[in-house]
C-alpha cells in the first residue's frame, strides 16, 4: 500500500504473496459506490486537453495539405471511442471484503475478485488493482473521493491502512 507518509520499505515477496496465507483478514462491510463527478471532470479535461494539442500537432499539416485533415478526424475518433470505453468502465454498486475476498456487486452480479499488486490510497483517490477469481483478468479500481460517502470513505480507508499495511 503507498501511503505518502509511510517510508519502510515493502519486502517484494510479501505484496506478491496471497493474504490468506500471510493472516486472516477481518471482514469489510459493503460500501457503496456511486457514479465520481470528480473522476468524470477528470477524464473529460484531460481527454478535451488531448484533443487540442492534436489540433496543434496536425495544423501546419493541413495548411499545406488538406489530406491531413482526414488523418486528424481519424484521431479524433479513436480518442471519442476511447473516452467512450473508459467513461463506461465506472463502477457503481457495492464493494466488500470477506472470506479473503473482495466482494464487488454491480448490477445485481456479484465478482469474487481477489488483491493483485499494491494498493494506492491518497486523500482524493484509492486504486484498488483486484484480479477476477474466475476469468484471471486484472482491473483496477478507481475510487475518487467523493464516489465514496464520508463515512464510507473513512471506514474503507481504515480497514486498508489497518489490514494491508506491512507489519514490521
Amino acid at each position: 500500500m503507498q501511503i505518502p507518509v509511510f517510508k519502510k520499505a515493502v519486502d517484494s515477496n510479501l505484496i506478491t504473496a496471497d493474504s490468506s496465507a500471510l493472516k486472516p483478514l477481518p471482514r469489510l462491510a459493503a460500501v457503496s459506490i456511486n457514479r465520481s463527478r470528480l473522476g468524470s471532470l477528470l477524464y473529460r479535461y484531460s481527454y478535451s486537453a488531448f484533443v487540442a494539442s492534436l489540433l496543434l500537432v496536425f495544423y501546419p499539416f493541413i495548411v499545406k495539405q488538406v489530406l491531413w485533415g482526414l488523418a486528424l478526424l481519424l484521431c479524433w475518433g479513436g480518442v471519442w471511442w476511447a473516452y467512450r470505453q473508459t467513461r463506461d468502465c465506472f463502477v457503481v454498486g457495492a464493494l466488500g471484503f470477506a472470506d479473503n475476498h473482495w466482494l464487488l456487486e454491480q448490477a445485481g452480479h456479484t465478482r469474487h475478485l481477489v488483491l493483485a499488486g499494491e494498493v494506492l490510497c491518497w486523500s482524493w483517490l484509492i486504486i484498488l488493482p483486484l484480479r477476477d477469481t474466475e476469468g484471471g483478468k486484472v482491473c483496477r479500481l478507481l475510487l475518487f473521493c467523493d464516489a465514496l460517502t464520508k463515512t464510507d470513505n473513512a471506514r474503507l480507508r481504515r480497514w486498508l491502512r489497518a489490514c494491508l499495511t506491512p507489519k514490521a
